[in-house]
């Protein structure tokens, strides 16, 4: 029973030639164009996002390392 399931979905998502169908996917242009600006911001938010923790772990090494010297 659970072998006709799985192979009826993979028949399904595959497809009679055996090919994945990739109908999600537009290749061209963008439709919209970013500006500049925007995407400088961008950038510079997912920098901050992605270097946030590391940056917060490397302040934080005394606290890690029995205690804050305050």
């Amino acid at each position: 029973m659970l072998a006709r399931r799985t192979l009826a979905l993979t028949k399904s998502l595959v497809g009679s030639n055996g090919f994945q169908l990739r109908t999600s996917t537009i290749s061209g242009p963008a439709r919209v164009k970013v500006s500049s600006g925007e995407m400088a911001v961008l950038g510079l938010v997912i920098t901050l996002g992605v270097s946030f923790f590391p940056a917060w772990v490397l302040v934080n090494i005394p606290a890690y390392r029995g205690g804050a010297a305050e």
